[in-house]
């Protein structure tokens, strides 16, 4: 017997339903059920319908078996430390709050990659790099050369903003960053930084700021690098480096191919509608081959010049484009569709000491094109973009720390054969006073700042930050509360038809607060934040079937982030976390979970060394999450486990590496975005060599001998 509370025709603002169940023992269960027509089939619909498949069991397993030997490995780290030792907060650099700071005094919740680390992923792109860490989600559409997009803290693509040697990566035609167009192989440290910093970066940084950093230029060197993998990936790099009178040159180029035919079959996981005669069957992916080529080309003059460096990259792109795995058998002959990429950006930055200012000028200048066939439906598109801007600093000494102000000017313009030619300038000034106070140990950090946009196109925007932080000995905390801002790409405003040129530019309020420790080699940082999204830009069809931009949407996101991090010697291990909600708060499911954003994300790394020999693990887990707006449909979590061994040599002059790396070693079947299945267990071995020269006394110590800058 079912018993429903509630009258059926009440307009509930959550599609869920109260229903108890009278068991034939007379016990009572009460449960809240989002489908209401599965509750009046019956208690055996119901529990079918909540039954737990057997691979979701066993991922559910394997998760806790992760936590648990995480957790076990941080308690043994911390029944080995000394009990005498002072603990204190990291005191490890951080750039990404403009204002050199460390790591224990940061504003808001902060997270790096070292090059070890960056060394142990092994990513080919920037989404395998990024994937895994606190609060990040990347969206995969598919193995090497396939879209790759980040998300951060349950916000969209679009609120995470990326820079690579100062260069920003989002392009202004979509406000994304394709991730697999970069490698993550040149790298030597990754900075993460949460919460609403457009006070400091402008448009894109409500949800997260991220800055790649290349390596430097140490010394003469030649070296290159073979790489072959499943699904017929192959790949070869090559790199020089010289430092002289005249500075430092370094010249690096790779290529990297992939016919990723790999099979794949549909998950169970989650409710969405998958056909039973095609939910088992083994298919094998389509037209999802790529190949790219990068270089770079970088000069960092003398010290006695100043310190400045300028870098020239680029790159070019071709891959098949499969398209959403409906089951649907392909069409006998047809060509399928291909995207066309090439990308170039010219770079420069540089700092100089006028007496106790210093200036900091920076600029580059960048090109992007895309061109899109699909002959099945007769669409050619092509889409150029040029644009650049200029950047100037001036660091001011006070006495309880610095002041920052400077201006931007940067100008886009856009040529394509689906949006009106149009172009984008825009002016902006900004200003960040940093003080520091300490007395008896305990110290304070007081950050306000303030940065005004305006543009040619959108306005003007606002964007005030205040940032605190706190410390004693081993003890600190963090307190943010900024507004933030993402302008309207060009495809928003101008795509025909349904762009409108009279789009506002998204808002965004975010709270954060948390606490970081040191605690007998324990290292951990946890922290609650809430953001709040008005003028959300969202496409809707009118009356004709055309789709339209307007600002409707508002929604709210709130959760936590936890990280902890142990290293001893050649041992190490990281547990990260984040549990968030986000939910609608405007149109027709205003109270709904909003789509794509999982209810939870985890991660967890393991490594070590003995002698030269050196193992690396790292799992990543995602919950469940809705991809419609109504929540009638949910996309099923995931446990993934990547495993990597590198083994180097030396012999003189000459080194070199042996790495293999494993990816999904359990040969999961999982979706990331829905209808773009991912492969199953794959491989990659890389053997590199590399000449030097003998280093001199200033690169043993670490040391710049050629006088680079930092972004």
């Amino acid at each position: 017997m079912i018993r429903s509370l509630g009258d059926e025709s009440e307009d509930l603002p959550r599609p869920l339903r109260l229903h108890v169940f009278v068991g034939r023992r007379g016990r009572y269960l009460c449960t809240l059920l989002p489908n209401l027509e599965r509750a009046q089939d019956g208690p055996d619909a119901f529990r079918e319908a909540h039954r737990e498949p057997k691979m979701q069991r066993a991922r559910a397993r394997a998760v806790r078996l992760i936590v648990s030997s995480l957790f076990l490995f941080f308690l043994a780290a911390w029944g080995h430390a000394d009990s005498q030792e002072v603990y204190r907060l990291p005191e490890l650099p951080v750039s990404a709050y403009r204002l050199p700071t460390s790591l224990g005094s940061a504003t808001g919740f902060t997270e790096t990659l070292s090059a070890l680390a960056v060394e142990d992923r092994h990513a080919t792109t920037l989404g395998n790099l990024l994937d895994g860490l606190t609060g990040l989600r990347v969206s995969h559409y598919g193995p090497f050369g396939a879209l790759e997009t980040v998300q951060s803290f349950g916000l969209n693509s679009g609120h995470t903003a990326l820079f690579l040697d100062g260069v920003p990566l989002n392009s202004p035609q979509n406000g994304l960053a394709d991730l697999s167009l970069q490698s993550g192989l040149e790298l030597e440290r990754v900075e993460l930084a949460s919460g609403g910093l457009s006070a400091l970066y402008g448009s894109d940084a409500a949800g997260a700021v991220i800055l790649l950093t290349s390596r430097p230029l140490c010394g003469t060197s030649v070296g290159v690098a073979g790489e072959a993998g499943s699904f017929g990936s192959y790949g070869l790099r090559l790199s020089a480096e010289a430092v002289g009178s005249l500075g430092g040159l370094g010249l690096s180029a790779e290529r990297l191919v992939a016919q990723n035919d790999y099979p794949y079959r549909y998950p169970r996981f989650g409710n969405r509608p998958v056909p039973p005669e095609i939910q088992r069957v083994e298919h094998v992916r389509q037209n999802a081959d790529a190949d790219r080529v990068l270089w770079s080309l970088r000069w960092s003059p003398p010290r006695s010049w100043g310190a400045w460096s300028l870098r020239l990259n680029g790159g070019s792109r071709e891959i098949g484009v499969p398209g959403a795995a409906t089951g649907a058998p392909p069409a006998p002959d047809a060509p399928g569709a291909r995207q066309f990429d090439q990308e170039a950006a010219l770079s420069m930055s540089g700092r100089q000491a006028v007496g106790a200012v210093e200036i900091r000028p920076s600029g580059y200048l960048r090109r992007l094109r895309m061109r899109y066939r699909d002959p099945r439906i007769g669409v050619d598109s092509e889409h150029r973009l040029f644009g650049g801007a200029f950047r100037t600093e001036l660091r001011i000494p006070t006495p309880t720390g610095a002041l920052l102000v400077g201006e931007e000017l940067e100008r886009w313009s856009v040529e394509s054969t689906e949006l009106s030619p149009s172009d984008r300038t825009r002016v902006a000034l900004f200003v960040l006073l940093r003080s520091e106070l300490v007395r008896r140990g305990f110290r304070l950090v007081v950050e306000p700042a303030l940065r005004w946009d305006r543009s040619s196109d959108f306005g003007a925007a606002w964007s005030p930050r205040v940032g605190l932080s706190w410390g004693l000995s081993s003890l600190g905390g963090f307190l943010q509360a900024s507004r933030s801002f993402k302008a309207p790409s060009f495809n928003d405003l101008y795509w025909r038809p349904g762009g409108n040129p009279l789009l506002r530019p998204e808002r965004a309020i975010v709270l954060e607060g948390g606490f970081r420790w040191t605690v007998r080699g324990l290292q951990g940082e946890a922290a609650f934040r809430r953001v709040r999204l008005h003028d959300q830009i969202r496409w809707l069809p009118d009356a004709t079937g055309t789709w339209w931009a307007s600002n409707l949407d508002r929604a709210e996101v709130s959760g936590w982030l936890l990280r902890l991090e142990w290293r001893s010697g050649r041992f190490g291990a990281v547990l990260r976390g984040a549990r968030l909600r986000a939910v609608q708060r405007s149109g027709p499911f205003a109270g709904r979970l909003a789509p794509f954003a999982p209810n939870w994300t985890a991660s967890g790394e393991l490594s070590g060394s003995w002698g030269r020999f050196r193992l690396f693990l790292m799992g990543r887990a995602t919950g469940e999450m809705p991809i419609r707006p109504d929540g009638r449909e949910t996309l099923g979590g995931y446990f993934v486990l990547d495993a990597g061994a590198r083994l180097p040599w030396e012999n003189g002059a000459f080194s070199g590496t042996v790495q293999l790396t494993v990816r999904n070693l359990f040969d999961r079947e999982y979706e990331v975005v829905p209808q773009y299945p991912m492969p199953g267990r794959s491989w990659e071995l890389t053997l590199s060599g590399r000449w030097e020269k003998t280093p001199s006394s200033s690169t043993e110590k670490g040391e710049d001998p050629h006088g680079s800058s930092e972004s």
